[in-house]
């Protein structure tokens, strides 16, 4: 069943078969950001910490249903940095994408390199943040080992 969201596109939820986790302290924006990917049908958990989100990682990598194929993370956040919690998931999962949604962009630099870091920077608009997530899709489902 298919439904029109507020920017006019239409989304299926299929199958979820792309699991994001979400750490954004922000309550606000955590809850934008867990409704626009939920829009897309995703699987979509939301955390407040990076410390919370390695832990949620570990917990669904052990289930039955899978873990998690997408990060979506701020940088400054209490008890564990995005970039921290980043690299201590990579370490499990060295093919996992991320999204840096973060206003401190020179804090990502670094990994702006790497094939597999996204930056959404703070704010954005709805139509970037499409696009960013409709490439990273696109390339999800193109390398299939990631889903």
């Amino acid at each position: 069943m298919g439904f029109v969201d507020f920017c006019g596109v239409v989304n299926i939820a299929i199958d979820n078969t792309i699991k994001v986790l979400v750490a954004e302290d922000d309550n606000a924006l955590r809850s934008l950001l867990v409704k626009l990917l939920r829009w897309r049908g995703y699987y979509v958990l939301g955390v407040d910490n990076g410390e919370k989100a390695v832990e949620e990682y570990n917990k669904h990598s052990s289930n039955s249903h899978g873990s998690f194929n997408t990060l979506l993370f701020d940088v400054n956040m209490p008890y564990m940095k995005g970039t921290n919690a980043y690299l201590t998931i990579r370490e499990l999962n060295p093919k996992i994408p991320v999204v840096f949604c973060t206003s401190f962009s020179e804090a990502v630099e670094p990994y702006l390199n790497d094939d597999l870091v996204y930056l959404l920077p703070k704010p954005f608009r709805i139509k970037d943040f499409r696009e960013l997530f409709d490439a990273l899709e696109k390339r999800l489902y193109e390398n299939d080992e990631t889903i």
